[in-house]
């Protein structure tokens, strides 16, 4: 009788997904450990034709499956198999628990990846090889586009003798991080290269997004060199500081910041509905215009619309009995009575009975019962809606999840209900709190398990110094007062 061992499945990080992509593409060289770092440059002879080898650091537990089995199932987070890595070769450590190993085997494609935004403009990393002239990686965008260095390389490249034809590449984990749409980051890509390109006749411009995963400066920078000369290109220009994503994601997110002010009428210097900070300069249409073309602006302004639009996820977090329900519902009640706007209210005794049920209430549940809160909530603010969360949401980690899922495609407004433990305790209102100190109810915020106070609350409010009329007014009125309201209409 034979036994067949089940292959492992595992969940690849960002990088190692992309990695998988440039290491088949022959961007990377064969033998390439998934999401570690990246040598410096030098060119290699081209492939043979054999078999592509990878490497990846796996837990000691999984390398032995994974070598019983004869190889490993590589997915994406949508747990869609895009590779296989057989053929494996483990050393000794591989057999003692509690350890990360490497792995290494022969990598194989299963499909391409089709998640992450905006995938048709992916560089079909086959059909270019060797086939530009010139490369322009379009990393961090500034305020003002470098126009003068961007004409000299154009002019370089239709001079030179290897073909004129440029390709744009948009790191693809920069529009991830930024929250911006791939296709409105190619499209002002494309509209700054064919601006200053007027009197470059003959040189053809093509855009993509492509996978240039973040790890250090010296990687960043091996990496865009294995690119060129993948496609051919003898020129290249990076068109940012530096390939950092979070400084990507930061430049973007002071770009619409600026433009917040100027489309919605404000001057607030607030990005994201809350202080950065730091203040940002009032800009005139003269400033404004320097920063994008007017068909681009308005494109951002379809992307990023103005507040009173613009997705919303306001996030109460308090001790049970602090007042948190109440407020919520109150605010949500109040905004459908006097505004426009449509409100969903995701109270947390309600989420608990059919969104989390079956949960329990220990740490690694009550996390996930938050990023499920989060996730629905997210997608309220994607379709332009407003959701109103009133968890207990004690942990910090689970708020900035959520925060971070929230702007990726609207604003979110974190709300601390201070309200002290001895008052709540006091009101306890559904008798939880007698039950927390007889032992009845094992992990119970404020008495059991700790409640860890937020430090970047936008508003901070607490019922025993204002009564619920007074606080839902000082809600509505910072929402107002940020934009995200418009009082007055039906």
């Amino acid at each position: 009788m034979t036994i067949t061992t089940a292959v492992p499945v595992l969940t690849m990080s960002a990088t190692e997904i992309r990695d998988v992509e440039l290491v088949l593409g022959g961007v990377l060289p064969s033998g390439h450990l998934l999401g570690g770092p990246v040598a410096a440059f030098t060119r290699r002879p081209a492939r043979t034709g054999g078999p592509v080898c990878a490497g990846l650091l796996v837990d000691a537990d999984l390398a032995r499956l994974a070598t019983a089995a004869g190889g490993i199932t590589l997915v994406d987070q949508e747990h869609t198999p895009l590779a296989s890595l057989t053929a494996l070769r483990t050393g000794p450590a591989a057999l003692a628990d509690g350890e990360q190993v490497v792995v290494t085997g022969t990598v194989a494609r299963e499909r391409l990846r089709e998640s992450g935004p905006d995938r048709a403009l992916a560089l079909d990393l086959d059909l270019a090889g060797g086939a530009y002239g010139g490369l322009v990686v379009f990393g961090r965008p500034a305020l003002t586009w470098d126009d003068r260095r961007l004409e000299m390389f154009l002019h370089g490249v239709r001079r030179g003798d290897h073909g004129a034809r440029v390709l744009v590449v948009v790191p693809d984990q920069a529009v991830d991080t930024a929250g911006v749409p791939t296709l409105l980051m190619a499209q002002l890509a494309a509209r700054s290269v064919d601006r200053v390109c007027s009197g470059c006749e003959g040189v053809r411009v093509d855009v993509a997004t492509a996978p240039l995963p973040r790890r250090d400066p010296v990687s960043d920078e091996a990496l865009v060199g294995a690119l060129a000369a993948h496609v051919g290109a003898r020129d290249v220009l990076v068109l940012s500081d530096d390939l950092r994503l979070d400084d990507a994601a930061e430049a973007w997110r002071e770009v619409v910041g600026l433009l917040d002010g100027q489309l919605d009428g404000q001057h607030d210097g607030q990005l994201d509905g809350r202080p950065q900070g730091r203040r940002v300069d009032r800009l005139d249409h003269h400033v404004v215009s320097a920063c994008l073309h007017p068909d681009d602006r308005a494109a951002l302004s379809r992307w990023r619309p103005p507040r009173s639009r613009r997705g919303l996820v306001v996030m109460f977090t308090g001790l049970s009995g602090s007042g948190k329900s109440t407020l919520a519902r109150s605010l949500a009640a109040r905004i459908s009575r006097e505004t426009s706007r449509t409100v969903s209210l995701l109270d947390g005794d309600v989420v608990r009975q059919l969104l989390s049920q079956g949960l329990g209430f220990d740490h690694e549940s009550r996390l996930l019962n938050i990023r499920r809160i989060g996730f629905v909530a997210a997608e309220v603010a994607r379709h332009g809606g407003v959701a109103i969360c009133a968890p207990v949401a004690p942990y910090a980690r689970a708020r900035d999840d959520v925060r971070a899922m929230v702007g990726e495609v609207g604003d979110f407004v974190l709300v601390h209900v201070s309200t002290p433990l001895e008052e709540c305790e006091r009101r306890d209102l559904k008798g939880l709190y007698a039950k927390a100190r007889a032992g009845l109810v094992p992990s119970f915020t404020g008495i059991s398990d700790p409640y860890e106070a937020p430090t970047d609350a936008d508003l901070t409010i607490d019922t025993t110094a204002l009564s619920s009329a007074a606080a839902v007014d000082r809600l509505f009125d910072y929402l107002a007062g940020g934009g995200w309201l418009e009082t007055g209409t039906s």
